[in-house]
């Protein structure tokens, strides 16, 4: 279940995607460099198929920076690296 992450480093806004090869429970967090959760995109049953999520950290009320996105899909975790430029 690899993570997409388009533009990294992104200004403004990213685009966040995967896809499940099944039904599944997908939990969807960014956390910021201390660990703390700042947005959960999604935390629900899906289907299989093509998922898309878009996250800005400054539009969020954040700054720019490193943030992680955590994609959690039946208890197995992926962690992406992005990078929110001025």
């Amino acid at each position: 279940h690899a993570i997409l992450v388009y533009p990294n480093p992104y200004s403004g806004e990213t685009q966040i995607s995967y896809s499940l090869n099944k039904d599944a429970h997908v939990l969807i967090e960014v956390h910021n460099v201390l660990g703390e959760v700042i947005a959960v995109l999604a935390n629900e049953e899906q289907r299989s198929g093509g998922y898309k999520y878009y996250f800005g950290a400054v539009g969020k009320g954040y700054a720019n920076g490193v943030y992680l996105v955590k994609l959690t899909v039946n208890g197995e975790s992926f962690v992406k690296r992005i990078v929110e430029l001025k």
